[in-house]
């Protein structure tokens, strides 16, 4: 695996990641134990679905939902995709109640928008604050936009797409 490597005199260094690459490993293994229950008897080829990666849409018929950790807001669903596949996909906060078992789904990616890019880049400590937004607008204001104006259409965007989280007037 390459997570340590030899000195010579029997010393050995380990990779800086190291802890993170095990952490991951470690999931990784608990997400397919999770597909393996939830198919049952049934044989599907596993997918771990990377919407940073993903090219192609997934459709399917959801046969699982639930949380990742025991005590985590951060959902799953596994979709017995047409492709042959059974797919874990990552909710994110949303909650795995939304979607019913046997429900027929497409999963795709989608790439951030400018609002989404601005409010993370503006984002300190996952907490996005209008005041401070507002602030930067008006002093770089040129006299063609409006700084409230812009700021209110961020606070939309990201209300419209569900997101759940910190921000403040």
């Amino acid at each position: 695996m390459g997570l340590a490597k030899e000195q010579g005199d029997g010393t050995w260094t380990l990779r800086a990641d190291v802890e993170a690459t095990l952490r991951a490993l470690g999931e990784r293994g608990d997400i397919v134990r999770t597909m393996q229950r939830a198919l049952g008897n049934e044989q599907r080829e596993l997918a771990i679905y990377d919407a940073a990666r993903a090219t192609k849409p997934i459709i399917g018929r959801v046969i699982a939902t639930g949380y990742l950790e025991q005590l985590d807001e951060r959902g799953y669903a596994i979709v017995d995709g047409i492709d042959g596949r059974a797919h874990h996909v990552r909710l994110g906060k949303r909650d795995p109640a939304e979607f019913a078992r046997g429900s027929i789904v497409e999963v795709r990616p989608t790439r951030p928008r400018v609002a989404d890019r601005n409010i993370a880049a503006l984002s300190q400590d996952g907490l996005y604050l209008t005041a401070e937004h507002r602030e930067r607008l008006q002093a770089r204001a040129d006299g063609q936009v409006d700084p409230e104006e812009i700021v209110d259409a961020h606070v939309g965007a990201w209300r419209r797409c569900g997101a759940r989280g910190s921000w403040n007037a």
